[in-house]
Parts: structure tokens; sequence; C-alpha cells
């Protein structure tokens, strides 16, 4: 009887994660109560490991460049470009605006201007290169690390940040609870160091320094953060930690370790 409620809290919670970070299809609650985001490294692990599928799948029948392809395609849809959106009136907002007020207009603004789509297609052509250099094995662990890291990155980031007043993730940050910190290290760490041992607490340090560059970047410049600017330093954590594992390959590390010969 005592510890249903805990359990059923905690279902609660990461089904409030899954429905908040991707577009499958799941039951979810509010997502401004706390304990949400001590969710958010598994569910990147969940979004990595669809892209890391259809890599392995359009591996086996063309190259790894179109497997890289198909895969960024993959993680974007099952997200639905929820980061790549954030990602992209971000940039517009901090490198347009020329003042305060300005930028959190253009933040606001659902449309995407230059900055914004400049920084996706970089975005995107940055983790092309790096996925499509990799073995598939090492490119589908790659996937999974980057996506569950960049999300521990976020949440370890987020102590400190001051939520701008309105919107999704201003309410998700006032729900942030210190429990939640200590479960995303915990989930970060875990996940990071099965798939990859030691590569994988280099992703993740490359992960959480990206996202708390972004967030402090934002905040200095928008006298706050909201759900874009979070969603900014997730996708620059994503490149950081593929980048970190890149980087170690070439310098002769197993990704995957508990595949090595």
């Amino acid at each position: 009887m005592t510890d249903a409620s805990p359990r059923a809290g905690a279902c609660s919670d990461l089904r409030a994660a899954i429905g908040l970070l991707t577009r499958l299809p799941v039951r979810s609650g509010a997502v401004a109560t706390g304990g949400v985001l001590g969710w958010f490294p598994l569910v990147g692990a969940l979004v990595g490991g669809v892209g890391a599928a259809v890599w392995l799948v359009v591996g086996v029948v063309a190259s790894p460049a179109v497997a890289a392809v198909a895969a960024l395609a993959a993680t974007a849809l099952t997200t639905g470009a929820f980061h790549l959106d954030g990602l992209a009136d971000s940039c517009d907002a901090l490198i347009g605006g020329r003042d305060v007020e300005q930028r959190r207009t253009l933040l606001d603004d659902p449309r995407h201007g230059t900055y914004g789509v400049v920084a996706v297609v970089l975005q995107l052509l940055g983790q092309w290169a790096l996925l499509a250099g990799l073995a598939p094995p090492a490119g589908a662990g790659a996937l999974v690390l980057a996506h569950s890291a960049a999300r521990a990155g976020l949440v370890w980031a987020t102590p400190g940040a001051r939520p701008l007043d309105r919107g999704l993730g201003a309410a998700v940050l006032r729900g942030r609870r210190g429990s939640d910190l200590v479960a995303a290290a915990a989930w970060g760490v875990v996940i990071a160091v099965a798939l990859a041992g030691p590569v994988g607490l280099v992703a993740l340090a490359a992960a959480v320094s990206g996202a708390f560059g972004i967030l402090r970047w934002g905040q200095r410049r928008l006298g706050g953060v909201n759900g874009d600017v979070l969603g900014a330093a997730e996708q620059v954590g994503e490149t950081a930690a593929l980048l970190a594992v890149v980087v170690m390959v070439n310098a002769g590390w197993e990704v995957l370790w508990w595949m090595a010969s």
C-alpha cells in the first residue's frame, strides 16, 4: 500500500516526460510538477534508440552516409523536431536581437529567420558529418549516448537558470526539484557507462558543457530562459557529445567497449 503511490507517481512522471519530449502516443498528465526532469536522460536514450535502429536497418542496404540521414530524420520525427525548433528560435533571438526587448519578441515569433534557418542547417549537417564517419555499431551507440547525454546535460545545467515569465519550459523549470538532478545524474552516468565506458563519460561531460554554455548565454542575453533556449541547449549538447565520441574513436578508443574483441 505504501509503495503504490510513489510507484504510480514515478510512472506518471515518466509518461509526462515522454509526452513532453516526443510524439510517441502515451497518456501523459501535466509536466509542470516536479519529477519530470529526472527522466530526461532515459527518454533521450529512447529517442536515440529509434535513430539507432533505423541506422542499423538502413545501413544494411545503403551507405553509412545514407543511414546517417535516415537516422537523423527518424529522431526528428520522433521528437517532432521539438528541440530543433527551439534552436532556430533561440538563434534568431540571441544573435539577431539588438536589446532584451527585441530578443524576447523574436523568441516568441513562430516564424524562423535567417539565423534560425542557418543554425538548423549547420546543426544537421554537423551531426550528419560526425555520424557518417562512424561504423554502424559505433554510430548506433553514439546516437543513443548523445541523445541521453544531451538531456542529462540539459538538466544538470538548469541550476541557477531563471525561467522567463511564461511558457512550458518556464513551468518545467519552476517545478524542478533537487531529486530531479540526482535522478538525471544517475540515469545519465549509468547509460553513458553501460554504452561506452570511459568514452561515455567524456561524451557526457561534453554535453553538460555545451548545454551549460547555451543556457548561460540565453540568460545573459534574455534575462532568463524558456523552452526554446532549453531546446537549443539540448541540441548543442547532442552535437558536443557526438563530437567527443568521434574524437575518441579517432584516438583509438572503442565506443561499444563490450563489443570489443
